[in-house]
Parts: structure tokens; sequence; C-alpha cells
């Protein structure tokens, strides 16, 4: 009884199945990252970039606000293409439209999802245990790994719906369920420190019925029929006239992933620059969200720009900002000294400055108007409480700072969480490594992918 698309489904998984099944995924994960360690040192040094907080008072030196005109000369827009040729090197470049079927949710389905949630937490209000469930049923794996640890941090880590309810909770105690845009949520609270949380949760996420499933599978099997693997370009826009679905326009880059609409496109971009024709349509992709189908409309081959008309405008305006940059490090030396004299309230007003407060910030934090990862960042971390800054120049901007308050991670709250800490960290760092081995494997090896292939004969030979 089931759709052309599951029982194809089926099949792939089985044969798929067969070669995981030569070396097993966890076998193959220990053999490679056994030997991951992170001495105590490395990981407290890695807590307190989560942990340690400073605020501070700011003035913001902004290229736009300078006076003055700034010359950029063709000589030097030559020389600055000549000197960093490498960074204009361009990836190929691809035009697809793009059809999708949507994985539409019901309302029944979001009911079914609810019941679910409620009944996973009734589990947990009744004894079981709480990451021995998240274990078992959370649908976020990289939590759920280690009975759905979020780890510790400060407000600003989560979507709001999620972070109120659990700043509501007392230590030990399970949230009702909390609806965001991932799914439903049971949150525990382990520990509070202040404005730090241990969190757990168990997501689950809202799908479609069974019923609602084999509609959607119809419609994607009705499409793929018409125009899947086609070399005929008409025939893709009549599928899509056909079953009502719109057709999008997309620029697809090599080697990387395409995102359309805020969503994840899986084999679209690899399929684009695997040598198919113009006009050619792609097998139907398989994606949570919806079912993809692409036609090639046109490519272009990668390589290092040429020095044309559009990328001199580009090299000018870097340059100017550059130079606008530049001609603000003055001003705010000025206003540095001055405010060691005096403070950086009066020097600020003596030169016409605002004087600006930051949140309280990580050093990994996207700071309002200072930003993220940046030498500014960094300098507030190399301040003593009260100590005006000098000049500091980001690639953007120029800021004198001082150190308002500076909260250091709290050891006894390392020591407390370190099993669980260590355990988060080495596994993110095993998966990173069984990540580089892959890569490495896929580059060296001469393998011949004819997945796409066994995926369209598949279809074929299955009636709609």
């Amino acid at each position: 009884l089931a759709s052309p698309v599951a029982r194809q489904a089926g099949m792939l998984s089985q044969l798929e199945g067969f070669y995981r099944a030569e070396i097993p995924k966890q076998k193959l994960f220990d053999q490679i990252a056994s030997d991951v360690w992170v001495s105590d040192a490395r990981l407290w040094q890695l807590y307190k970039d989560r942990n340690d907080t400073a605020r501070v008072s700011y003035v913001a030196f902004r290229p736009e606000n300078a006076q003055g005109s700034v010359e950029v000369t063709e000589a030097e827009i030559s020389q600055y293409y000549n000197e960093n040729r490498e960074s204009f090197e361009r990836p190929a470049r691809a035009v697809v439209a793009l059809v999708a079927v949507e994985r539409a949710v019901t309302a029944a389905d979001s009911a079914a999802a609810r019941r679910r949630i409620d009944s996973l937490r009734a589990e947990i209000v009744a004894g079981a245990d709480f990451a021995e469930v998240a274990e078992r049923e959370s649908v976020d794996s990289s939590s759920a790994i280690n009975g759905g640890e979020l780890g510790s941090g400060v407000r600003g880590r989560f979507v709001e719906p999620f972070e109120n309810a659990a700043y509501e909770l007392s230590v030990g105690e399970i949230s009702q369920p909390v609806q965001t845009q991932f799914g439903w949520h049971l949150i525990k609270l382990d520990r509070k420190n202040g404005d730090t949380l241990d969190l757990r949760h168990i997501l689950i996420n809202v799908g479609q019925s069974d019923s609602t499933q084999a509609a959607t599978d119809r419609l994607a099997d009705r499409l793929f029929a018409i125009a899947g693997s086609a070399t005929e370009p008409a025939l893709f826009d009549s599928a899509a006239a056909e079953l009502g679905l719109p057709v999008s326009s997309v620029v697809v880059l090599e080697d990387e992933p395409l995102n359309f609409a805020g969503r994840y496109v899986p084999s679209v971009s690899a399929w684009a620059f695997s040598g198919v024709q113009v006009g050619e349509s792609s097998d139907l992709y398989d994606a949570p969200e919806a079912y993809y189908i692409a036609r090639l409309d046109s490519v272009r081959a990668g390589g290092i720009a040429p020095l044309d008309d559009e990328l001199k405008a580009e090299i000018r305006r870097r340059l100017e900002r550059e130079k606008r940059v530049d001609a603000l490090l003055p001003l705010a030396t000025q206003l540095a000294e001055q405010a060691r004299r005096t403070s950086l309230e009066d020097a600020a007003a003596e030169l016409g400055q605002q004087v600006q407060q930051s949140i309280p910030f990580a050093r990994a934090t996207l700071v309002p108007g200072i930003g993220q990862f940046n030498t500014a960042v960094g300098a507030a971390f190399g301040l003593s409480v009260g100590e005006v800054s000098n000049a500091v120049r980001t690639t953007d901007d120029v800021y004198v700072l001082r150190l308002d308050a500076f909260t250091p991670a709290d050891s006894a709250d390392f020591v407390s969480s370190l099993p669980g800490f260590r355990a988060q960290t080495t596994q993110a760092l095993r998966s990173e490594r069984v990540q580089q081995y892959l890569i490495g494997l896929r580059e060296d090896a001469n393998i011949k992918d004819e997945r796409q292939k066994i995926r369209a004969n598949l279809r074929r030979q299955a009636p709609v």
C-alpha cells in the first residue's frame, strides 16, 4: 500500500543499510576518535570563554560619520587586485528553476505532536529519568546523545519562548510543554547561578500524520512522473502548472549548500555542477520540509574574477572604507588620552561624541553596536575594571572602551559541571575528527556516485 516514493525510500534504505553494516558507524567513530582527549586546563579555558562576562562603556567612531572625502586611484585599485588575487576567486555559479512540494502540517498533526509531548511529560513526572527519555525520544540528536544537555550559559542563547520558560523554572523543575518554531519542548533546569543556567530539553517535531504524508507523496510522485530527470525544459513548466506549484529561480554556488526560503535544499547544488545539460531536470530530492525538483537554466565556470568595472567598484568601496577608518584613528587616540586624564564621558562630550553602554557579553557573544569575534571584543577582556583602552581598530570601525564590570566564570560551577562539559566537548571534537577523516577519504578516493541513477530507475519502475 506504500506510495512509489515510500517504496523507493525503503529500497534505498536497505541498500544504504547494507553498506553501513560492513563498517558499523559507531565502530568507525570509536576507531577514529578514540584518542581525542581534552585537558582540564583546556576545558577551563573553553568554559571561561563561554562564561567570563564583561560590560563596557564605549565610543564608536563610524566611517560613515567621518568628515571630508577620500580618494582611491586606479593604481591603488590595480595594486590591491594584484596583491589579493586569490581573494577574488569566484565559485562556479548556476541558476536553477526550483519547485517544492511542501510537507504541509495540518491542525490534526499539531494536535498529535502536543499529545506526544504531554505523554512524555507525564512519564517523567511519574518517575522516568529525564535524560533517558531525552536520549530515547528527542529529535534534537546533538543534545539527545547527552541526555538532552544544552550546556551552561547566560541569556541570549535560545529563541524567546524557550528562554522565557527556562528562566521561570526552579532547579530540578520540568516545564510545561513549550512551543517554538522547532516544535514542542520539555525543559529541565539542572543548575542556576545568577543569570547562568544549565539546561536539558526534549524536542518533538510537529510533523505530518500518515494520511497527510500519503497525500504529499502522491503529489510528489506525479511531479516526478512528468518532469523527473527530463531533458525537455518545457516538461518542468508543464508539471508545475498542472499541479499548481510555483517555480522559483535560485542562484547556486559550487561547493556551497543551497538554502532557499531559509531552509536547506539537499543535493541540488551538487547535481547542478555534476555535468548535467542546461534544460535538464533533476531527480526528486527529499527533505524534512518538502520534496524538491530542479531544472538547470544556466551554469558559469568559476575562477579568479577579472578586474572589470563591477569588481573595480567593489574594490573602490572597500579601499574607501579602509581609508575612512584609518582617518578616524587620530581622533579616537585623542579621546582615549583625554579620557585617561578626566573621564570617558567628559572626553566624549568635549569632542562631540556619544558614550554608549554594552550588554554583558562573553568572548563569543554578538554584542550590539560592537560586533562579534573582533579586536574590540577581545580588547575588553584585556582591561582592568575602570581602565580605558587605546583606540581599537576593527575592520569596520574604531572604538575607545572602558571596562565597567567583569564577572569571572565560577570555578566551583565548572568543577560540578565538568563531567558533562567534558563529555559534550569531547563528543564535538570527536565528531569533527570523524568529519575531517571522511572528507579526506572522499578527496583521496576515486568514487563514482550512482545513487541518482538508482533513484531515477526505481522511480521509473514504480507505478504512479
